[in-house]
């Protein structure tokens, strides 16, 4: 993103100065700073950050996730044809899928356990998204759906972020918790597998969420995210409302997750895959020649 970013500017006509990250920025007219927000620094411009899937990111004058300026307005069903839609998103799947593609690393893709379980993805615990924009810590909620999936008898899988491991007292909450309950267990297989074998994905606000509605699955946010607009915004006191709504969870809502995340991927963020790197270009170009003063 950094070359695109730096391409369109020099097209545009303008001066780049390119610099490490936190050097002094005073000699600069305008600033465009990675992985921050105008909330974390006001005296910035610009805001750019890889968002959910490998290689695509988002800009914006006010930040990224929530803090993103168009996460402002209501989501428009309207403005994206479904049935353009579902058909994209699918093959979107299949390449990432077929080439095993994740924000982080996986595993070689496999069989799983029983299919028909709950999916519960932790992040990292100290990663900003979770400090900044959720009410619920990551060990609140672990034990939270743990109690209710042994009070239930409900199946729960729960998968340890890999920059996870070196929070000793997370691990041990969910060997421990994987321990005393025949229905709370640990998996640490390729994402896309769980997945495709869960009912449903309890998350805060994590990538895995929007991946899970690239898969057509039902998702839960425990958090604030820039995807909420279809998924069901839980809480520790509405686990049951949330397992119903993914377990009622059908063809309808596919499609509007589908119109979503074509949005998302085609208007809202800029992919930099191979495949669409000439129209993210161009799209690139017409945004900062608008937003970047002469």
């Amino acid at each position: 993103m950094e070359t695109l970013l730096r391409d369109s500017l020099v097209d545009l006509g303008h001066e780049v100065i390119e610099r490490e990250w936190g050097s002094e920025n005073t000699d600069a007219g305008f600033t465009i700073l990675p992985h921050a927000t105008r909330r974390e620094r006001p005296d910035a411009n610009l805001f750019f950050k890889e968002m959910h899937l490998p290689g695509l990111f988002t800009i914006d004058v006010d930040g990224w996730g929530v803090e993103h300026s168009a996460l402002r307005h209501t989501f428009d069903f309207e403005s994206v044809d479904a049935d353009s839609a579902v058909p994209r998103v699918a093959a979107l799947r299949q390449r990432m899928v077929s080439a095993n593609l994740s924000r982080v690393s996986q595993p070689v893709a496999g069989d799983v356990t029983a299919p028909g379980y709950i999916l519960l993805p932790l992040q990292v615990p100290n990663d900003s998204v979770v400090t900044e924009h959720s009410r619920v810590s990551v060990a609140t909620l672990l034990h939270a759906v743990s109690d209710w999936a042994a009070a239930r008898r409900q199946r729960v899988a729960v998968k340890i972020h890999p920059h996870s491991f070196d929070h000793p007292d997370l691990v041990d909450a969910v060997a421990r918790r994987a321990r005393e309950s025949r229905y709370v267990f640990e998996v640490r297989g390729n994402i896309h597998s769980l997945i495709a074998a869960s009912r449903g994905i309890f998350v805060i606000n994590s990538s895995t969420g929007f991946e899970a509605l690239m898969h057509g699955k039902p998702v839960a946010t425990f958090g604030d995210c820039d995807y909420g607009a279809v998924t069901f915004a839980a809480t520790p006191a509405t686990i049951d409302d949330a397992a119903a709504w993914c377990d009622a969870y059908g063809s309808h809502d596919q499609s509007r997750a589908a119109q979503f995340v074509d949005w998302y991927r085609s208007r809202h963020a800029y992919p930099t895959g191979d495949d669409d790197v000439a129209a993210t270009k161009q799209r690139l170009r017409n945004y900062l020649d608008a937003v970047v003063p002469r």
